[in-house]
């Protein structure tokens, strides 16, 4: 029996662009290509009627896309989802080492038998690899994705292929497989490493359904789905200080609903082996594609972040501390530069939204920015746990009656930021997350808002141009009263909401090589 012309077609494209481009046989231990997957699941897509389809259409929801807004036919979404619930393959999410079998390794060890003796110094690694196999058989599944050996990683269009697609193919995965070697129970999570990891955090959050198994391959749940299991969800929300909601949520397509900082602050703590990955492990969550260039080292996470920018312009890429980039002063150096993400800092009513960032700066829309002035060295000369100096910088005393009162900003450097800020002309902060309206923005008294920290080089003080201060900690400011020419009722809502109005703001990047970074 084969399959309907039209749904054969389907099923063929879904396998091209949708699944990886080699799967290993969890019977016969050994792979199975891309074109050879038809035959594999032939029989099942043959059962496959329209009118299986036309009953699909009343379960699956179909949307705009909620970025681009493009429309998706109803048909042709079932007929997808249809597909992919035949087409069922494991995928494998563990942390990597020293001992993980190539693709050229299980090649040269697989007989007509299967898979047999790994190479000498990979035998961990493939007998890690006949367990995961195993494990899959065992769920029903006839087919298994290993990035460790499933990518000829000498070839640099299959290599670029499935750090482009990989987000995908685990969204598109039945079930995700992972193995934590390190861990005997939920108590052990905290110390495991593969929580600690970059790759592992996409794995875990484009997974629609996830099987956690221990260091002796015993499964944790007997759910089908880990993700359903709400004592080991509450545990993963803890170690990774993602929400319990997207920890369970359908993201398929990136993270919807989730602010920038957010979504770097869960990446924050997390390493890779390569300096690039940082930012290529991040791609599928934002749902952004780059060119996969590596050698570019430390500049692989800026250019992401500007992509970020140019599709969504908002506030809260800005919330980091730490390392500027070499390139921007504007854009951090890693995700380790965003620190926990703050709920009370955040809402969707809030954040300038309009700017536009290139190599020569970033040009954005703000609040008047306020004048600030540093205060006494005996108060700003104390050192932190960590060896940087705490300093105390306060709003000039001109600014209550047209802009309002503000506290003081604490801001921790080391010794030569420090130097710096004493020599600065003009300090001014620069509120990002105020609330914008037509022609103004709106503070909230009471409110603490984020800001920049700038100042103008001696050179150029009589231009609107400015620099920005890396700092090692985001900078506040809190908000006490409404400008004193603003205090009658009609100027000021019963809220202790008042408005400013917008001006554009020029911070430039450096025309040579950063000296702050002391």
């Amino acid at each position: 029996m084969q399959p309907l012309p039209h749904i054969a077609d389907a099923f063929r494209h879904y396998i091209r662009n949708q699944i990886p481009a080699r799967l290993i046989d969890t019977t016969k231990l050994r792979f199975v290509e891309r074109d050879a997957v038809y035959d594999v699941f032939s029989s099942d897509i043959a059962q496959i009627t329209d009118g299986d389809i036309q009953r699909r259409m009343h379960t699956v929801t179909v949307d705009t896309h909620p970025e681009a807004g493009i429309y998706v036919n109803p048909r042709k979404a079932a007929l997808r989802e249809t597909i992919r619930d035949v087409v069922q393959y494991a995928i494998f999410s563990h942390r990597w080492t020293g001992s993980e079998p190539s693709y050229q390794d299980i090649s040269a060890s697989v007989s007509p038998g299967g898979l047999t003796k790994p190479r000498s110094g990979k035998a961990a690694g493939t007998t890690k690899l006949i367990k995961l196999c195993e494990t899959a058989r065992r769920l029903g599944y006839k087919l298994v994705w290993s990035d460790t050996c499933c990518i000829d990683k000498t070839n640099p269009a299959e290599l670029s292929e499935a750090i482009y697609a990989m987000f995908k193919w685990y969204a598109h995965a039945h079930v995700c497989i992972v193995h934590l070697g390190a861990s005997s129970s939920l108590v052990d999570f905290e110390r495991e490493p593969w929580f600690k990891r970059g790759w592992t955090l996409q794995e875990l959050l484009a997974a629609r359904r996830i099987k956690f198994y221990d260091k002796e391959w015993r499964p944790f749940t007997f759910l089908a789905n880990d993700k359903g299991d709400a004592g080991l969800v509450a545990t993963l929300s803890t170690v990774t200080g993602i929400p319990r909601d997207v920890v369970v949520a359908d993201n398929s397509r990136g993270i919807k609903g989730r602010g920038i900082w957010e979504i770097m602050s869960w990446a924050a703590t997390r390493k890779t082996t390569r300096i690039e990955d940082a930012a290529y492990c991040l791609y599928g969550l934002f749902d952004v594609n780059l060119p996969i260039t590596y050698g570019e080292g430390e500049k692989a996470f800026p250019r992401f972040v500007e992509a970020i920018v140019a599709r969504r312009p908002t506030w809260d890429v800005f919330a980091w501390a730490g390392q500027a980039s070499e390139g921007h002063p504007a854009l951090p150096s890693s995700p380790a530069c965003y620190p926990k993400w703050d709920k009370a800092m955040v809402s969707e009513e809030v954040g300038m939204t309009t700017l536009t960032l290139t190599s020569h700066g970033l040009l954005l829309t703000s609040v008047p920015l306020i004048p600030m002035a540093f205060v006494s060295e005996t108060e700003a000369d104390r050192k932190d746990s960590e060896g940087s100096f705490v300093v105390t910088l306060r709003p000039r005393s001109n600014v209550a009656t047209t802009l309002g009162m503000y506290g003081d900003v604490t801001v921790v450097c080391g010794s030569g930021r420090l130097l710096h800020i004493r020599d600065a002309v003009d300090l001014h902060a620069c509120i990002l997350n105020y609330k914008p309206s037509r022609r103004s923005g709106k503070l909230q008294v009471g409110q603490t808002y984020v800001c920049f920290l700038l100042h103008m080089e001696r050179r150029h003080a009589e231009r609107s141009t400015w620099l920005k201060f890396p700092t090692d900690n985001v900078l506040r400011i809190a908000c006490s009263a409404a400008p004193a020419e603003r205090t009658s009722p009609e100027r000021t809502s019963e809220e202790g909401l008042f408005d400013l109005p917008l001006r554009t703001t020029y911070i430039r990047a450096p025309r040579a090589k950063s000296t702050l970074r002391a």
